[in-house]
């Protein structure tokens, strides 16, 4: 399969590492090459700071019927950026018209993703998708376990969940689990 990764930074970066080794032709392509990164790909990887996004979306269009693997998250100058009540990969979807958009790769860090890399069976790292289009998801997916990870699914972009700002509730689950580890441990 063709994939152009759009960004080729830390999360495009190693993705398209691992395409590549996964037996897939990779075009990674900078700003003076989206558009042809676009045009060489069956599926495109959207991998850019959410400040770049209309840039490279004008850039690029129109993507056709194309599959759109959108890694993005809305954080801009301030932080997180509104969006009118609308999840990111939503919000997104809604600019690529026809395009058949894939949320996947950003709901990890870029150094945990590359970290988790060669891991095996049970140890295998989970990236969330969602997408309402059964196809892509599908591909998507089969993406993602060739690069040796699970794929995880939501039901549909609309209900993706927005990035949160306040984390209280892994700062309570985490130190839980080590508890029950623990007592499970010396028992």
């Amino acid at each position: 399969m063709r994939i152009g990764i759009i960004g080729a930074g830390r999360i495009g970066g190693n993705a398209g590492r691992l395409f590549q080794e996964a037996g897939h032709e990779v075009f990674l392509g900078s700003h003076d090459t989206v558009a042809d990164a676009a045009a060489f790909a069956d599926v495109v990887m959207l991998s850019v700071p959410w400040t770049a996004v209309d840039e490279v979306l004008e850039r690029t269009r129109p993507l056709g019927d194309k599959v759109v693997i959108d890694t993005t998250n809305p954080y801009g100058p301030g932080g997180v950026q509104d969006l009118g009540g609308r999840s990111a990969g939503r919000f997104n979807a809604d600019r690529m018209p026809g395009a058949r958009v894939v949320r996947a790769f950003n709901t990890l860090t870029s150094g945990f993703q590359a970290d988790a890399a060669g891991r095996s069976g049970a140890d295998r790292v989970v990236l969330f998708l969602s997408g309402d289009d059964a196809d892509a998801k599908a591909l998507v997916g089969g993406l993602i376990e060739e690069i040796g990870r699970r794929a995880g699914r939501e039901p549909s972009m609309a209900r993706s969940t927005a990035p949160r700002t306040r984390r209280r509730s892994s700062r309570r689950s985490v130190p839980a689990a080590r508890s029950r580890r623990r007592r499970a441990t010396t028992s």
